[in-house]
């Protein structure tokens, strides 16, 4: 481990005027760097061997999964698994980001302790075991550090990989270190990869192939209704199977000039989502097209070929961008403004003007904006627009329930794409753009049932499903259906993680 330490100091120091800059101009200096150094305090008092002071035998304290996300993406993938894994053990939630470490708080903080993950330095990856006393590690996707690895071994701590992920590109880098990389995989216990290709990359870089699995990916599980099963035609956890070809090109389109269109039939948007809509001053009678987790690049031509008639809310991946984003147009409403309405972000019920009404989702494009429409008071909007922000985290899924059309984003310019599932989950015919290859099983499974649209122009296909009710329903429902298939992915990782529990879990 003392190789590991030097490297990352001298690493460390000779990009420090680099990493100064980024941190200073960026504001995550501030962050919590105790955590990071492996302080995690006391979680949870463990059994005393010695028995209670009233005489009885103390309860033993159960086997400790520690479940590891490095940002949101990757803890929002969890969370069925954690909910199986709370039925045989005590379950701890770490993650790397401030972003991560919140949203990880509010899905388990109320049941399950959460920690930040430390950094790869010996003694701090100590002093974080200490605390955490976990009995298996299940690290979401990749996230395989050498001290952590080395020390979990040296502690007889079962490691896995699970939602496994490695792209072409990683394992590349990976292969060009292998001498160092290979005697840190090859103590990996387990990994559950998400296809055949992932599966051969792990095994590649050390990993004993009998330990190798493809589970398919845990987000289709987390989105729209749980599964309190996995379906009766889900696969069980495989070996290496052969992979299959991902057919990942897609059709420019040219968009159409947009048209009236009718009313979908959509079930009705919750409470929750309507006080957003309200918020924003979004018009319920009139179309939207949410564009989410979008990057660099794309925000200006989203705005440039919008439809006429339709609303457009931008929903950028990183939080330092926001301002950016918000700079492109003048008339671009902010969530976090307070121009946006005084109303409580966090109200249960929207005002009469802006509920949806009991048919759901309005998408009827007018030529021209109406004379009069159904906004809250001037005082609270003084200008209309058809440009909206979302400046603020955790909120994107409840802004995909108010959509007609869903963008993906990231896809358009090569980035790797973001998670079309929560979109397609949420009802939405949704658009992906040709640079999907972090997502490409998924967008391949979504793309032959039909359920998503995959394309180089955007706009052009939102006016298209716009002005045609019947597609968008199609495309929603397919999309609907290939998630409900594919579910399961959670059940089969779960079985993989307890199985590597002391005696199966019982202690």
């Amino acid at each position: 481990m003392l190789r590991y330490d030097i490297f990352y100091l001298m690493a460390a120091l000779l990009a420090s005027p680099v990493l100064a800059a980024r941190l200073l101009g960026t504001g995550k200096w501030r962050t919590d760097w105790r955590g990071r150094f492996g302080h995690v305090g006391v979680l949870d008092g463990p059994a005393s061997p010695m028995g209670r002071l009233d005489g009885a035998p103390a309860r033993p304290r159960p086997p400790t999964v520690l479940v590891h996300g490095v940002s949101v993406g990757e803890v929002a993938a969890t969370r069925q698994l954690v909910d199986r894994l709370a039925a045989r053990a005590r379950v701890v939630v770490s993650s790397t980001t401030d972003t991560g470490v919140a949203r990880a708080r509010s899905l388990y903080g109320a049941h399950h302790p959460v920690v930040r993950y430390p950094l790869d330095l010996s003694w701090m990856v100590r002093r974080f075991l200490d605390a955490v006393r976990p009995d298996v590690v299940a690290l979401t996707e990749l996230e395989v550090w050498p001290n952590f690895v080395t020390e979990c071994a040296r502690r007889g701590i079962p490691v896995c990989v699970v939602n496994g992920r490695l792209s072409a590109s990683s394992h590349r880098g990976y292969r060009r270190a292998r001498g160092w990389v290979r005697p840190i995989f090859r103590q990996l216990a387990a990994v559950g990869a998400q296809n055949a290709a992932y599966a051969r990359r792990f095994a590649d870089l050390g990993v004993p192939r009998d330990r190798v699995r493809v589970t398919d990916t845990m987000k289709w599980d987390t989105s729209g209704h749980p599964a309190s099963d996995p379906p009766a035609t889900a696969a069980p956890a495989t070996g290496l199977p052969t992979a299959e070809a991902l057919a990942t090109d897609s059709a420019a389109t040219t968009p159409p000039a947009a048209e009236a269109v009718a009313t979908d039939s959509a079930a009705t948007t919750s409470p929750a989502a309507e006080a957003l809509a309200a918020t924003l001053g979004l018009d319920r009678s009139r179309p939207l097209i949410v564009a989410g987790s979008t990057g660099p690049g794309e925000e200006e031509e989203l705005i440039a070929t919008r439809p006429p008639g339709a609303q457009l809310l931008l929903v950028p991946r990183r939080p330092e961008r926001f301002d950016a984003v918000a700079a492109l147009h003048p008339d671009i409403r902010r969530r976090s403004d307070a121009r946006s309405g005084s109303r409580d972000p966090e109200d249960t019920a929207a005002p009469a003007s802006t509920a949806a009404p009991p048919s759901g989702r309005h998408v009827a494009i007018p030529a021209a904006p109406p004379a009069v429409a159904a906004q809250p008071a001037a005082t609270d909007l003084p200008t209309r627009t058809d440009l909206f922000l979302l400046d603020t985290m955790g909120e994107l899924e409840l802004a995909y329930t108010l959509a007609d059309v869903a963008i993906v984003g990231r896809s358009f310019v090569p980035m790797g794409g973001s998670d079309p599932i929560p979109p397609v989950a949420a009802g939405c015919a949704t658009i992906i753009g040709p640079h999907h290859e972090n997502f490409a099983d998924v967008v391949s499974a979504l793309r032959a049932g039909g359920g998503i649209t995959v394309t180089h122009a955007p706009m052009g296909a939102a006016s298209r499903l716009l002005a045609d009710e019947d597609a968008r329903h199609q495309t929603a429902r397919d999309g609907q259906r290939v998630i409900e298939e594919h579910r399961g992915a959670s059940a089969r990782t779960a079985d993989l993680v307890l199985a590597l529990l002391p005696r199966g879990g019982d202690r």
